[in-house]
């Protein structure tokens, strides 16, 4: 009788176990399907930080992102890797806007220019006139175009990411923009 009472338990522990499994496979393939195959397949190179996963498909565009996000600044701002650069300005969005949401961690997509970037945007649905950058919160992923890249463009749409990764559910659009723009213009104000 007390052998037959540990195999009940064993295999009540195995239909549980069976269905977490079932639960994280599922989420798994909802995540990966989430993002179109575009923003994906195209590129093969990541680059991980402490804050994001900055997704690129050519070597030669990384080299020179963060002198990109320097661009039209009178002084250089940043010195070292690309993805210190990104962490920089990931850090200094959260400071300003007082949220430190534990595990915060985004996908960064450069795309190599506006028409792939409009291309995604229509494919997710958001229309047919894309922004220069823009943040989904379906995929908890942005996207930038390189053509147009710089550190308040960046740091807005990571303020949308900040924000989302904090609120649920999300804040209403126009205070997020009222917000994302604060960060856009305040972003290296000591």
């Amino acid at each position: 009788m007390l052998k037959v009472e540990a195999y009940r338990e064993l295999y009540s522990y195995g239909l549980s176990g069976l269905a977490s499994i079932v639960a994280v496979l599922f989420f798994g393939f909802t995540l990966l399907f989430s993002i179109p195959a575009s923003a994906g397949v195209n590129h093969p190179y990541h680059i991980r930080t402490d804050y994001a996963t900055i997704h690129y498909s050519d070597p030669a565009a990384i080299e020179n992102f963060a002198a990109l996000l320097d661009k039209g600044n009178v002084r250089p701002r940043f010195a070292g890797s690309t993805g210190s650069t990104v962490d920089r300005i990931v850090f200094r969005v959260r400071n300003l806007l007082g949220i430190h949401t534990p595990g915060f961690h985004i996908n960064i997509y450069l795309l190599e220019s506006r028409q792939v970037l409009e291309k995604i945007y229509a494919e997710m649905g958001l229309g047919d006139k894309a922004p220069v950058a823009f943040y989904s919160r379906s995929t908890g992923s942005v996207f930038i175009s390189l053509d147009a890249v710089n550190d308040g463009i960046l740091a807005h749409e990571v303020a949308h990411a900040v924000i989302n990764s904090h609120y649920n559910p999300p804040l209403p659009s126009r205070m997020q923009e009222i917000l994302a723009r604060f960060v856009d213009k305040n972003l290296w104000v000591e």
